[in-house]
């Protein structure tokens, strides 16, 4: 069976954990993985899809 990824908004994800600026989550996502949350869910979503 194929992995689905479900995407959230980054804006939900942030308030979730306690950024009530997304800006401020997506600062400290890409100093924590180096790439933006968008940029890491393309880059997982096209990882899905090549399977």
């Amino acid at each position: 069976m194929a992995c689905q990824l479900q995407y959230t908004p980054i804006a939900d994800i942030a308030a979730q954990i306690g950024y009530f600026e997304p800006v401020n989550f997506t600062r400290f996502f890409k100093s924590q993985f180096g790439v933006t949350p968008n940029q890491f869910w393309k880059t997982k979503r096209q990882e899905n899809n090549d399977k």
